[in-house]
């Protein structure tokens, strides 16, 4: 196959995942019929990574390996964006992998009016093995209302990640969109924001396309409070910055409701720390609440949450310190 054929274009990168890369493209090559490239993006791998992949490169000549020295996981990415030759692009981290079937339904769907976004169900893989189907609110197999996708993609945490959507080429280098560098965690939704802000038609499919296998030591688990914050901060104001644009009153409103959640529930995350008020207290002092609660009134906030909101204007930090431990014991 040539490469500038190639009808989608699989990127993967790679740092240390001898044990999970094999499963990987297993997933993705079975199927030896489909014009794919597969895009290896080595990030300085230390581990047996590259003779695992030379392995498959041996069988199959749809993968091309790039190696580049460690750069971190937006680096690597972008690297991919540059070599892709692909009509589509689909992002594959390499500890996840594909649904048996996932391909059938995928290429069926690229070969019909594609829309310029679609994201697909996902199963979450736990660490004690056990799996979970994530499937969308509707009853439909697919949805293509842009009322709802706008609300999950700027007042929910639906579409976090690049994976498991299906990117246009064309779009992505019309307006040279490329993923955030330095940016530890949060770097999948900015460039998710910059792509969806580019489109005009959207699609769901309530069918997952890959397992993503969930890891107690994952870049967001171990991020400390002020990183958190930061890109909290940078999200909400870059999703704020377009629904200002568009004059979408109702959906700022949901999205200052959701981000209001996001803050709450970092408070219940860092309760059960040593230093479980200090944490709080540079939560309920960060820019990022300042900005939300200058917006949100007492009659606004959901029945559930009134009394969140109370302990957070007051600055309640030892009270909300003892609600937020035992609210994480729960």
């Amino acid at each position: 196959m040539e490469n500038n054929k190639a009808i989608l274009s699989v990127i993967i990168p790679v740092y240390n995942a001898e044990k999970y890369i094999s499963e990987c493209l297993d997933s993705i090559l079975k199927k030896t019929d489909l014009n794919i490239e597969v895009l290896v993006i080595d990030d300085g791998s230390t581990d047996d990574s590259k003779n695992i992949i030379e392995e498959y490169i041996r069988k199959d000549n749809r993968i091309r390996y790039i190696y580049q020295n460690n750069g971190g996981v937006s680096t690597a990415r972008n690297n991919g964006l540059d070599n892709a030759s692909g009509k589509y692009i689909l992002f594959l981290d390499a500890d996840d992998y594909l649904e048996e079937d996932a391909f059938e339904d995928l290429f069926s769907r690229l070969e019909m009016d594609m829309p310029d976004f679609m994201a697909y169900a996902k199963k979450i893989l736990y660490p004690d093995g056990r799996g979970k189907d994530v499937y969308f609110d509707f009853k439909d197999n697919t949805c293509q209302d842009s009322k709802y996708i706008f609300e999950l993609m700027y007042a929910s945490s639906s579409f976090n990640e690049c994976w498991g959507k299906v990117f246009k080429k064309d779009i992505i280098d019309k307006y040279h969109l490329r993923f955030p560098k330095n940016i530890k965690i949060g770097e999948d939704l900015l460039f998710v924001y910059d792509y969806f802000e580019k489109c005009k038609s959207f699609k769901l499919v309530n069918k997952c396309l890959l397992v993503y296998r969930q890891h107690d030591e994952s870049a967001m688990r171990k991020s400390i409070t002020d990183d958190r914050l930061r890109i909290t901060d940078m999200l909400y104001t870059a999703g704020q910055k377009y629904l200002d644009e568009i004059g979408n009153k109702d959906l700022r409103y949901k999205a200052d409701i959701y981000y209001f959640r996001v803050i709450t529930n970092l408070c219940r995350e860092y309760a059960a720390s040593e230093d479980s008020s200090k944490c709080i207290k540079r939560i309920y002092n960060s820019d990022v609440t300042a900005k939300i609660m200058r917006k949100l009134k007492f009659k606004m906030i959901p029945l559930y949450k009134k009394h969140e909101y109370v302990l957070l204007k007051f600055r309640l930090i030892k009270l909300s310190a003892i609600y937020y431990e035992l609210k994480a014991k729960a």
